[in-house]
């Protein structure tokens, strides 16, 4: 029986170094710049928060 395995693509790849770079630089401008992005809705678009960021901000309503 096989087994289904993601596909990696240059497209995922990009997603996931965008989001680990983005959960290590807080300025999201840097990443930004570090991107190549001109406009910081493309990088909006590639950094995608984390389950414990997301936590941490539910918490801060608190």
């Amino acid at each position: 029986m096989p087994v289904d395995t993601p596909r990696l693509s240059a497209h995922k790849i990009r997603h996931t170094t965008s989001t680990i770079l983005a959960n290590k630089v807080p300025n999201l401008k840097v990443v930004q710049e570090q991107l190549g992005h001109t406009s910081i809705n493309t990088t909006y678009i590639y950094v995608h928060p984390n389950l414990a960021t997301m936590r941490d901000a539910l918490q801060a309503l608190e």
